[in-house]
């Protein structure tokens, strides 16, 4: 059952119990508040300057684990006036700080933008203070080992960093601290007190909203990926993936994290030990499995914008509501249960012959409502609202309440007072602001308010909030701010990059009697369209931290700060490149440019073939069994080594099912290395492998213990040789899981591709383009192709067309009648790749290569 059970909050981060029951809840603005026996106490027990436009401000807050004796808190918040965040330490005693005890920890490299803080933190089971840190809008900072932004940290209490810090020994100074790294905004984060285990989730950009676990030492992804590698190439050895994605579909944001492992277990026993999680946009709690990672809703329907979850100690969830100011909880009522009210009934203040709707929000089953005024039951209002039309004065003072009742028991809400004023409403108007911006804009802002029963209105009885819209959710600028008639606010050149975007100013102007008036202005930002295309197309691209190819249309907010990352070699079709320029004679890898309409042309030059996407070139034999005891089971042609079966088996669906334990499988085919050189080979796997390639045997019978591991090995293998690789795998527990990348100078890492066994420079598969024998469409991008034959070369016997592939098995042979100038093949079962088209006519056979997109 959800119940509102604190109001009064200012726009509130971070909530966290103390071992007495006290509940402290941070504020954006710089403020803790204290929750003592279900009473929030006047007054902060803190405050500290802070900067609090978008989304800076404090952000986070961890108690100590020996809170108890020592009263540290810790606290993750902006630092006024440059932009970067840093965490302190306070003592408590009492419902106080001590004066004077406040210490600084460690400060977070300055932001590009003001979007991306992070701010979660935990403890972990040594005791040492784990900070998530946003990518501050600087994607590339996540990876950047020389940077200590978009990283989980992990500090003493004191400051210092401890030495045991996975990166400790290979840097200096503030980057020992890095613990884990490609992280783009970890809000939130919560550690499990009975497994030590930490999960972290991580706001997502375009596509993917994740569930992460932290594990020292690993990578993340971002910016190279977001949400599910799915089979693309890691950033490095270190990547580790999600426990949990889902895409923006379902929701816009990922927030809240708790184990649910009270003292007092209220909730069901399969709830217990579960990870809970909020969408902020939906309304949603979430549960998920920490084991298996399955996840169900919990709850739905509940209020947008629930930004933090707590386990309370009595067993109860309780939720922090940044737009609200409010907090609910929970708990468990079973199904014979009497109703309680979540949401009451508030004060109004209406005008004479105004109306007004009273609501009430309950759970429970079977419901029913009585409503009463002054005491008196309304004949026939049985509904959850009451609603109230044409008030006169007469009715000022009025008093009204609903009883909630179902076969279980019945609850009364709080009574809320009517208010009539003879007056009316103040009329707001907006001054001479702009209907547009572009991305460095200062944005002035101003009204003015008139009323028929007060002449002047002074600057108190304003009240500004300002909001960033993306998609169907926002991001604070300006929390409620009164005090002044206008303003300005500067818009950066660095932030979100998506163009579905605008700035809301919110003005609510109050009049001497209470009745007030709220008004929005919109301002909408000025587009641009940027043209990147690359010679050749195809291209893979990074925009501000997406992977793309080229070509397309990058469309901007006007004058922001955009970063496009190009690769020094890149494998398009068949062929590897090396970047040349960018069209105007830049030639540097990374550009970071103002968005102005523009046109980039990317320029590449070819240098050798590679066959990176031909089809299914490689077998892939699977076995039942392991070692001597092994029996076939299935043949299947594969393009590379990329597996993962998880817990399942390769053919679990099979009737009878193929056992998900206990079976072996062997990859064989050509490699063909496209340049000389060193190549260095990544076997990652959780069973027993061994590694051929061509006479040298790089790995044998190498286990994994129980869980899954990387062989590195590495081999010089000469430009347009053809080698035959082999691996063979035994599969005995844990999760069936098998790829094999490989890096050499030019490229990074990436799958290796079986290929052809006949050479790249093998002449045979020349056409003498004089002939005039032509495949179209080349590459081949429908269901069929045509094979067009000049008449001048129809000297003799029909021509007899065959298509092989790259293994050399023939797909179809193509025979007619009598000779035409077109013959037509059908290629809808073909996958993508390479193939040659032969046509033999008077004893003469022509080859032409041809690819299919």
């Amino acid at each position: 059952m959800e119940e509102n059970f604190i109001t009064g909050l200012a726009e509130p981060t971070d909530i966290d119990f103390a071992p007495d029951g006290r509940i402290f809840i941070c504020e954006k603005a710089g403020t803790i508040r204290v929750v003592e026996n279900g009473v929030m106490l006047p007054q902060p027990i803190y405050s500290v300057a802070t900067q609090v436009t978008n989304e800076r401000g404090l952000q986070g807050m961890a108690l100590d684990p020996d809170f108890d004796n020592n009263g540290y808190i810790y606290v993750f918040h902006t630092l006024p006036f440059e932009n970067r965040n840093v965490v302190k330490r306070l003592t408590m005693a009492g419902n106080g700080v001590v004066p004077g005890s406040e210490i600084e920890l460690f400060r977070v490299m300055p932001m590009w933008g003001a979007w991306h803080n992070g701010g979660a933190m935990v403890f972990d089971a040594s005791g040492k203070l784990i900070i998530g840190t946003g990518d501050g809008t600087a994607y590339t900072s996540s990876q950047n080992l020389q940077s200590t932004m978009g990283k989980i940290l992990r500090i003493n209490t004191d400051g210092t960093i401890p030495t045991d810090n996975p990166w400790y020994n290979t840097f200096t100074g503030e980057f020992r601290a890095i613990a884990a790294t490609g992280i783009r905004n970890p809000y939130t984060m919560a550690i499990s007190r009975l497994t030590g285990r930490i999960f972290f989730n991580d706001v997502g950009n375009v596509d993917y909203e994740e569930v992460n676990e932290y594990i020292p030492g690993k990578n993340y992804g971002w910016h190279h990926v977001e949400g599910w590698l799915n089979g693309n190439p890691a950033p490095d050895t270190n990547y580790m993936d999600p426990l949990h994605v889902y895409d923006h579909q379902y929701g816009c944001a990922i927030v809240g994290a708790t184990f649910y492992e009270p003292l007092i277990n209220q909730f069901p026993a399969e709830y217990f030990g579960k990870y809970f999680f909020l969408e902020y946009c939906e309304g949603k709690i979430l549960a998920m499995d920490p084991d298996d990672f399955n996840v169900s809703e919990f709850g739905t329907g509940l209020d947008a914008q629930y930004n933090n979850i707590e386990t309370g100690p009595d067993g109860k969830l309780y939720l922090i509501n940044f737009a609200k100011g409010n907090m609910a909880r929970i708990s468990y009522q079973g199904q014979n249960s009497a109703p309680v009210i979540s949401i009451h009934p508030e004060d109004r203040i209406l005008a004479v012959g105004e109306g007004a709707q009273l609501t009430v929000i309950a759970n429970g089953s079977n419901l029913t409502y009585e409503w009463y005024k002054n005491g008196n039951l309304q004949a026939g209002q049985t509904q959850s609202f009451l609603a109230l039309s044409n008030v006169q004065l007469a009715e000022d003072g009025d008093e009204y309440y609903v009883r909630v009742t179902n076969p279980y028991g019945n609850v009364t809400s709080n009574t809320m007072t009517l208010s009539v004023v003879n007056g009316t409403r103040p009329t707001v108007q907006f001054l001479n602001m702009p209907m547009t911006y572009v991305a460095g804009d200062t944005i002035p802002y101003a009204a003015t308010a008139t009323d028929s029963d007060q002449p002047n209105f002074t600057p108190a009885d304003f009240s500004w909030k300002i909001d960033f819209f993306h998609d169907d959710h926002s991001h604070p600028i300006l929390g409620s701010t009164s005090g002044m008639t206008s303003g300005e606010y500067y818009f950066g050149t660095f932030g979100e990059v998506d163009t579905n975007v605008f700035v809301r100013f919110e003005l609510t102007v109050t009049d001497n009697s209470g009745l007030y008036t709220i008004a929005t202005y919109d301002v909408h930002p000025e587009l641009i369209d940027i043209q990147v295309t690359s010679n050749p197309p195809g291209v893979p691209i990074n925009v501000d931290g997406i992977e793309g190819t080229t070509d397309f249309d990058l469309y901007s907010v006007r004058n922001l700060r955009r970063t496009v990352e190009v690769p020094h070699y890149a494998i398009v079709r068949d062929s590897l490149y090396e970047f040349v320029d960018w069209g105007d004679g830049v030639d540097s890898l990374v550009r970071i440019f103002s968005a102005q309409e523009d046109t980039f042309v990317l320029n590449f030059n070819g240098i050798q073939e590679y066959f990176h996407a031909t089809p299914t070139q490689g077998t892939r034999t699977v076995f039942s069994d392991t070692g001597s005891a092994q029996q076939f089971y299935r043949e299947q042609y594969v393009p590379h080594i990329k597996e993962n079966w998880d817990i399942l088996s390769p053919y679990p669906w099979d009737n009878p099912p193929f056992l998900a334990d206990t079976f072996s499988v062997r990859w064989q085919g050509t490699i063909v290395p496209p340049v000389s050189d060193y190549y260095t080979f990544y076997l990652f796997h959780d069973g027993k492998v061994t590694l051929q390639v061509g006479d040298s045997i790089l790995l044998q019978d190498r286990k994994s213990v129980g869980a899954l591991q990387e062989d590195t090995v590495g081999v010089w293998l000469n430009s347009g040789d053809s080698y035959l690789l082999t691996l063979d795998y035994d599969h005995y527990n844990y999760i069936a899981r098998v790829e094999l990348d490989w890096q050499y100078s030019l490229v990074e890492r990436q799958t290796v591709p079986f290929m052809s066994n006949v050479p790249l420079d093998s002449p045979e598969v020349i056409l003498d383009v004089n002939e005039g024998i032509k495949v179209f469409p080349n590459p081949i991008r429908e269901d069929r192709f045509r094979v067009g034959i000049p008449w001048d070369l129809h000297t003799g016997s029909v021509p007899e067309i065959k298509v092989f592939d790259m293994m050399g098995r023939m797909l179809t042979d193509v025979t007619t009648a009598q000779r035409q100038e077109f013959y037509e093949v059908a290629t809808e079962r073909w996958p993508a790749g390479i193939y040659f088209v032969t046509v033999t006519m008077d004893s003469e056979t022509y080859t032409i290569k041809c690819l299919k997109n």
